[in-house]
């Protein structure tokens, strides 16, 4: 087993990552805020087809994909997105260990 050297190092974006405030700020200086779409990870998760939509409106494209292709996977406890009509793929599902389930012990 390694040993550890101490002080131990923490990598900057662990201490940073979180500070949105400050990093948008950032964005801002060189961005145009109208030129910004800012998501809020808990709606995709909520209803990931609405986010979907917006994001191809704020692009201006044609919303390809939205609500109706989606559907809640309730042994997963996530979202799974459904394949083409035409398509002999399956969902288009993460593996049950992977994402974020509202029922995730932290």
């Amino acid at each position: 087993m390694a040993e550890r050297t101490f002080p131990l190092r923490i990598p900057d974006v662990i201490l940073t990552g979180g500070l949105y405030y400050h990093h948008i700020t950032n964005f801002v200086r060189s961005i145009k805020r109208e030129n910004m779409l800012l998501l809020d990870a808990t709606e995709l998760m909520d209803n990931p087809g609405k986010v979907m939509r917006e994001v191809a409106e704020f692009v201006n494209l044609e919303p390809k994909i939205n609500e109706k292709h989606f559907y809640f996977d309730q042994e997963k406890g996530f979202y799974c997105m459904q394949p083409p009509k035409d398509s002999e793929r399956g969902s288009f599902c993460l593996a049950g260990d992977k994402g974020r389930s509202k029922n995730a012990q932290v």
